[in-house]
């Protein structure tokens, strides 16, 4: 597996994991290359597009953090991504960034344990935020002033 920049036709190949699947009529080539111009990143092996994840800067301090997932992805290749993205959250907080946040769908309990074991912390639920009225969480990072 390589992890390189992200592009924005990775979206394009990348064949989402199902609990993400929804987000594929939100995927447009404008999204693609808004999140590009952010700090992105793709993981590939074999000509699959395993993962595409990032920080989105809303402004000055302040990000939110994305991640999709292919259906191709090994359990064996998870942890190498767990410690890629933990250091570019580390990294991005050493750099002055005070909040990163993002999103989890609360029936996903995977994404959940994720978030915690990557550094983020619960906030609030957020009520019929998705297009299907179901509710999502808020989680965040936030570094050292």
């Amino acid at each position: 597996m390589r992890i390189v920049p992200f592009a924005p036709d990775h979206l394009g190949a990348l064949e989402p994991q199902p609990r993400q699947a929804f987000y594929r009529s939100y995927l447009t080539p404008e999204v693609a290359r808004d999140l590009a111009g952010g700090n992105a990143w793709s993981a590939v092996q074999q000509g699959r597009v395993l993962c595409c994840a990032g920080l989105q800067p809303i402004w000055s301090g302040r990000a939110a953090a994305w991640a999709l997932f292919s259906t191709w992805i090994a359990p064996s290749s998870f942890l190498r991504l767990h410690l890629y993205a933990r250091g570019v959250l580390d990294n991005a907080q050493a750099n002055g960034l005070r909040r990163i946040e993002t999103q989890i769908d609360p029936a996903f309990p995977e994404a959940v344990r994720w978030a915690a074991l990557l550094g983020f912390e619960f906030e609030g639920v957020m009520r019929r935020y998705l297009p299907d009225g179901r509710d999502m969480y808020l989680v965040a990072r936030i570094g050292k002033c």
